[in-house]
């Protein structure tokens, strides 16, 4: 996969994210047809960026401070 494709998932997901306020990561995996792992390296990804907290199973907003 290539980075251009990388960066429009994580797009798509932080999207979701603050749309929905929770994504899974089993729910991510089905919508972008790859693999649970590739799902928890963004979200690991995202999270290291400031722009996510991670929770089993998914990712929440930070908190609002």
């Amino acid at each position: 996969m290539s980075k251009r494709n990388t960066q429009q998932r994580r797009h798509i997901i932080m999207a979701e994210l603050n749309q929905q306020g929770e994504v899974s990561v089993d729910q991510l995996a089905k919508k972008f047809d790859t693999s649970e792992v590739t799902i928890r390296k963004d979200l690991a990804a995202l999270e290291n960026s400031g722009l996510l907290l991670r929770r089993y199973g998914g990712a929440v907003p930070l908190p609002s401070e």
